[in-house]
Formats: structure tokens, C-alpha cells, sequence
């Protein structure tokens, strides 16, 4: 709510036309919820040395999540 992303209304939360106009514009790949749980079992694979930031980036590169 405080980053504008969701407002709230009575009981109920409802995307903010920031995120909708941000979910037209973003690769669909990181619109998909599973996308965020590969990124926490990579990123806490580099917590605990079992991968290094730059594989990771590549491989978002390659599956077009992020541009160079």
C-alpha cells in the first residue's frame, strides 16, 4: 500500500493503475507467481554458496525476465 501498488477499499485490496499499467509493459514471464518462488530458491542458493549472482542474472537474461 505504501508503494501505490494496491489500494485499499473498506476490506478489500485492488491493484493501483500503476500496477496494471505495470503488468501490461513487463515480460509476461515475470508477471507469473511461480517466477518469484525460482527467484527465492536461487537467491537463497547464493546465501548458502551454492551459486554464484552471475549465472542467475544470465539465466534471467537468456529467458528474457530482464534485458541487457
Amino acid at each position: 500500500i505504501d508503494k501505490n501498488f494496491i489500494k485499499e477499499e473498506k476490506k478489500y485490496l485492488y491493484p493501483s493503475e500503476i500496477s496494471k499499467m505495470m503488468f501490461q509493459i513487463l515480460p509476461k514471464t515475470i508477471t507469473y507467481p511461480d517466477t518469484t518462488a525460482v527467484w527465492e530458491e536461487a537467491l537463497n542458493n547464493l546465501v548458502i554458496n551454492k551459486g554464484n549472482l552471475e549465472d542467475f542474472l544470465a539465466e534471467q537474461i537468456v529467458i528474457g525476465v530482464i534485458g541487457k
